[in-house]
C-alpha cells in the first residue's frame, strides 16, 4: 500500500510558552519515522516522509539515519532542525502535502505528533472541546491561541480531502488549557468532500482532560504511549498481522506497566467506520525475539507451568526452579498458567530489552 507520512516531535518550547521541557517527544517521533521508513514497517518512500523535530534526534534508527542525510523538503520551508516547526509552517504544509499525496495515488496518510498538547474549555453546551497540539511558537500569554494546532479540525479536513485511509497518532496531553488561552482558529477553507475517504484510525495518548506521561518517571526518555505504540508496530503480531484493534489492546494493557500508581494514563483509540477492519502491518516482527524473564515467588519449586500467547497457543512448558526462567519471545501479550489451566498472571512483553515478570 502506497503511504505518506507527516511526523513532528518537539521537546523544547520558547520561554513564553511556559511549558516544561520534554525528553521523549523527539525520540518518539524519530522512532515512528524509522519504523515508517522501513520496507517491512510502514514502507514509506523517503520522498514521501515529511519529518521535523526540535532538536534533531540524537540516536536515530538506521532507516532514519539514511533519511537525515537528505531529508525531504517541506512545501513551504524546512525542515530546520535548529528550531521547532511553527504554526504557519505546519498549517500551510498540510494541504500541500495532502494534495501531492492524493495526486501520487497514496492510499494511506500517517500523521504523528509528539509534544505538548491540551484541550480547549467549553464556552457553550452545544460545542465540543478541541484537542490541540502545541506548535513550536505556542504562547501562553495570548488569547489568540497562537501556536495551537486543532487536531480535530485537522482530522475533519483530512477526511474531506485526504487519501482513503488516515492513521493519526497524537502523543500529547489533553488536560484543559488555561482560561486565558483562546480556541485555535479554523485554518482550512471550506472544501467539498472528495469521496475518497474510506477508513480512519486515531490513537491518542490520553483520554479527555487527562495527562500523557513520559517514562521512566525518574529519568524520562520516551512517551509511555509512543514507546508501546511503536513497539507494537514493530513486534506485535496476531496471526501474522497487526490491526488497529490489536494495537489498541496491546497499548492499553501495557501502559499500566509503564505508568505506575498513583499516576494513571488511559489511551484513547478510535476507528471509523465500524466494525474494525484497519490492518496496519502484515508479516513477521521486524527485530525477532526479545528476552522475557519470569521469577516465581509464591509458586512452589517443581510446579509445572505454561507460557501461552494472546491466542492461547502454548509457547513453553517448564518446572518452577529457584531463580529466573528466560524465554526469547516476540513482543506481545502472554500469560503464565498452571498445567490445569489456572491463570497465574497475564502481561505484556513490551521490549525492546528484557521484560521482568514476578509471579
Amino acid at each position: 500500500m502506497a503511504a505518506w507520512a507527516l511526523v513532528i516531535g518537539i521537546n523544547e518550547y520558547p520561554e513564553d510558552a511556559k511549558l516544561t521541557k520534554l525528553y521523549g517527544a523527539v525520540a518518539d517521533a524519530a522512532d515512528f519515522a524509522d519504523w515508517a521508513l522501513d520496507p517491512a514497517g510502514g514502507n514509506i518512500a523517503p520522498q514521501n516522509m515529511f519529518f521535523w523535530t526540535y532538536p534533531a534526534p540524537e540516536n536515530p534508527g538506521p532507516n532514519l539515519v539514511t533519511f537525515m542525510n537528505n531529508p525531504t523538503l517541506w512545501p513551504t520551508v524546512g525542515p530546520d532542525f535548529s528550531k521547532a516547526p511553527g504554526y504557519i509552517e505546519i498549517i500551510r504544509s498540510i494541504p500541500a502535502i495532502t494534495e501531492e499525496a492524493v495526486k501520487s495515488g497514496a492510499q494511506r496518510l500517517y500523521v504523528f505528533f509528539a509534544g505538548h498538547g491540551g484541550q480547549t474549555r467549553l464556552e457553550f453546551a452545544t460545542e465540543e472541546p478541541q484537542n490541540c497540539f502545541m506548535a513550536g511558537d505556542f504562547s501562553a500569554n495570548s488569547m489568540l491561541a497562537l501556536g495551537l494546532i486543532g487536531c480535530d479540525d485537522l482530522r475533519r479536513y483530512l477526511q474531506l480531502v485526504g487519501p482513503p485511509e488516515l492513521v493519526l497518532f497524537f502523543d500529547c496531553c489533553r488536560n484543559p488549557l488555561p482560561l486565558k488561552v483562546g480556541k485555535p482558529p479554523a485554518p482550512y477553507d471550506r472544501v467539498n468532500n472528495s469521496q475518497r475517504f474510506a477508513r480512519l484510525g486515531i490513537g491518542r495518548a490520553a483520554q479527555d482532560e487527562q495527562v500523557a506521561y513520559e517514562v521512566p518517571s525518574a529519568d524520562p526518555t520516551r512517551g509511555a504511549f509512543s514507546k508501546l505504540l511503536i513497539g507494537g508496530l514493530r513486534e506485535h503480531r496476531v496471526n501474522g498481522r497487526l490491526t488497529l484493534k490489536d494495537l489498541e489492546e496491546f497499548v492499553t494493557v501495557g501502559i499500566a506497566d509503564l505508568v505506575k500508581p498513583p499516576l494513571e494514563q488511559f489511551p484513547d483509540f478510535l476507528e471509523r467506520p465500524r466494525p474494525p477492519a484497519m490492518v496496519l502491518v502484515q508479516g513477521p516482527p521486524l527485530t525477532g525475539s526479545l528476552t522475557l524473564n519470569v521469577t516465581f515467588i509464591t509458586v512452589p519449586i517443581g510446579t509445572e507451568f505454561q507460557v501461552r500467547n494472546e491466542i492461547t497457543e502454548l509457547v513453553a512448558t517448564e518446572l518452577v526452579t529457584d531463580g529466573a526462567h528466560h524465554f526469547d519471545l516476540p513482543i506481545g501479550s502472554y500469560s503464565i498458567e498452571l498445567a490445569d489451566g489456572t491463570l497465574l498472571k497475564a502481561f505484556n512483553h513490551i521490549g525492546p530489552g528484557a521484560t521482568d515478570v514476578d509471579v
